[in-house]
């Protein structure tokens, strides 16, 4: 006669249930937590559920000024940018954006504000410092102590090593030389968003 594992220790599963199940009397009434830390737990519980749609709002509007900004509309861009900062604030990324269209625009001491908003952000974020390099070099000043951070932050970045000698040629040339490479380079470099 063979007998199933199962059936044969079903009998221990219903004791130990049964056991479990038994009543105990309570030396401790259970108390429920006040109002005060319910309603603390019900709005910590809100805001778990509340940022991560802040998050795709603002990155909704990001993704929509970045797209603008690749077809040349920095006005479009810069809204969109203004718009997802508005939602979720303690992100680098639409400084950057506006810190681009500041520089192309010719605001470069703005783009120098705003990427220094957006680096404030994320110190370590080795693309911030080089886009502070690119901003630099739109308005002729001295690129190569931002890409010397950026590189800093990720020494074995293509992009970075490739700009850094894009922009050595032009640290011995006649002042009015270097600031105009420096613009050139600026105006043709690739922006990492």
């Amino acid at each position: 006669m063979h007998l199933d594992i199962r059936v044969v220790s079903l009998w221990v599963f219903a004791a130990g249930g049964a056991a479990l199940a038994a009543r105990r009397p309570r030396r401790d009434p259970v108390r429920t937590p006040g109002r005060l830390p319910r309603v603390v737990a019900g709005l910590g519980l809100v805001l778990v559920a509340v940022t991560p749609a802040l998050v795709a709002i603002s990155q909704s509007r990001l993704d929509a000024g970045v797209g603008a900004f690749h077809h040349g509309n920095c006005d479009a861009a810069s809204d969109d940018a203004l718009g997802a900062n508005s939602v979720l604030a303690v992100r680098p990324e639409p400084f950057e954006l506006l810190a681009y269209c500041d520089a192309r625009g010719g605001l470069e001491p703005l783009a120098a504000r705003m990427m220094n908003q957006a680096i404030d952000r994320d110190r370590d974020n080795w693309e911030l410092r080089y886009g502070r390099a690119i901003v630099l070099g739109f308005g002729g000043r001295d690129p190569r102590p931002a890409l010397a951070q950026a590189r800093t932050l990720n020494p074995l970045e293509p992009l970075l090593q490739s700009a850094r000698a894009d922009v050595r040629g032009a640290a011995h040339a006649h002042p009015a030389a270097r600031r105009a490479a420096w613009r050139r380079w600026a105006r043709s470099a690739q922006l990492p968003i």
